[in-house]
């Protein structure tokens, strides 16, 4: 298992992952997910493929759980982990910490997350 390539579990990973986002395709999600947390339990795409089927279930604060105690090997992960969080939060109607998380990366980031939350925080009303 060890031996496994890399380039190999990342697309099994994004594999996951859209299979998590088609209702009819969560128990093939399950499958790969369950088995790429048994190669690779810390990736963040693994990490963040379990938290959106957890989502997509609607089970946020399972999401928060896995999210919330990942460790990512780098900060773009971190980025990419901590957008999928403020989902979470956002889901479980956490609005101040979607907001505080949001705003963060989108000051802070370096990966395609930053332009996501910047996003994403366009789409949210201010409120008065």
């Amino acid at each position: 298992m060890e031996d496994l390539d890399k380039t190999f579990l990342k697309r099994l990973a994004e594999v996951g992952l859209l299979a998590t986002m088609q209702r009819d395709l969560f128990g093939h999600a399950k499958v790969i997910l369950a088995a790429l947390e048994k190669v690779r339990p810390k990736q963040a795409a693994t990490l963040i493929g379990s938290a959106v089927l957890a989502m997509n279930c609607g089970r946020f604060d399972e999401a928060i759980d896995r999210l919330s105690k990942a460790k990512p090997d780098n900060s773009e992960d971190a980025d990419r982990v901590g957008f999928f969080l403020a989902l979470a939060y956002q889901g479980a109607g956490r609005e101040r910490e979607r907001n505080d998380l949001l705003n963060k990366i989108a000051k802070e980031g370096e990966s395609e997350a930053k332009e996501m939350a910047e996003d994403l925080l366009k789409q949210i009303p201010v409120k008065a």
